[in-house]
């Protein structure tokens, strides 16, 4: 039922694909810059720190959802890696339209679910929503439009990774938030750390902001390939991909190869 649904979600946006060179270009470069597509989100989560906004209240959100974005971004690459591999749409299905000018070969040996991009964002904006309703939901809007809708369109992700990876995310900022002893310990840490090393305390947050950014890009390809390292040298085989959705690529010519 759920792959059902993938498909006709999939081929249903679809087939806008490949009609107009500009709205396709347009969901291409969203999708790849990171500029556009996160840094807006993540600006007003490090607000939560870095400004009078919320005062105490609003910093013990900013660490309640930097560790449940951490949290999920973890969950969701543990299930990517584990799980049996789940051909990305624009691999698995033969009547699938490129959008124009959208390069074929990104994330051809990684598996669709969940989507760790969507678990990261939504982490970010539940943590800004619990702040301040209306600019949370100005945050869950911009994850839906620009975060999440490029890569359906582009065949990135099925509607059912990103809506799992979402459900992710703002589970685990939630469990965060209502853990009451980590946050206070968390707390007296940070602030602890800020008041006595105020220099490096700032680096770490620029460079933390940067991570979430780039939606710990490099970090992912890293831990990607150390899997992939690991899985050879025990001389372990790749995960079948989905029989539902590898019968209606017809075929298993466009699965990602042996990982």
């Amino acid at each position: 039922m759920l792959e059902q649904l993938d498909l006709w979600v999939t081929r249903s946006v679809n087939e806008f694909a490949g009609h107009s060179a500009f709205f396709d270009k347009l969901i291409t470069q969203i999708f790849f810059y990171h500029t556009v597509k996160a840094l807006p989100i993540v600006a007003v989560f490090f607000s939560l720190w870095l400004s009078s906004w919320r005062g105490e209240a609003g910093k013990r959100l900013f660490l309640q959802g930097t560790i449940g974005a951490f949290t999920a971004m973890v969950i969701s690459r543990l299930i990517q890696n584990n799980a049996p591999n789940k051909p990305r749409p624009m691999y698995a299905l033969d009547d699938f339209t490129m959008p124009i000018d959208q390069p074929r070969d990104v994330f051809q040996d990684w598996s669709s679910f969940p989507s760790d991009t969507a678990a990261v964002v939504f982490a970010l904006s539940f943590a800004v929503w619990r702040a301040d309703r209306r600019v949370g939901l100005a945050c869950f809007a911009w994850s839906v439009v620009i975060v999440c809708f490029p890569r359906l369109y582009g065949g990135i992700h099925y509607f059912s990774d990103l809506v799992a990876g979402a459900a992710i995310g703002m589970a685990a900022t939630a469990a965060v938030i209502h853990w009451r002893g980590l946050s206070d310990l968390v707390h007296r840490l940070a602030t602890g750390l800020e008041r006595r090393h105020r220099l490096a305390f700032g680096i770490a947050m620029l460079m933390l902001a940067f991570q979430f950014a780039t939606m710990f890009e490099e970090a992912r390809i890293i831990g990607r390939r150390a899997h992939q390292a690991m899985t050879m040298a025990m001389g372990v085989e790749a995960k079948p991909a989905s029989p539902a959705l590898v019968a209606a690529g017809e075929g298993t010519e466009a699965l990602p190869p042996t990982r």
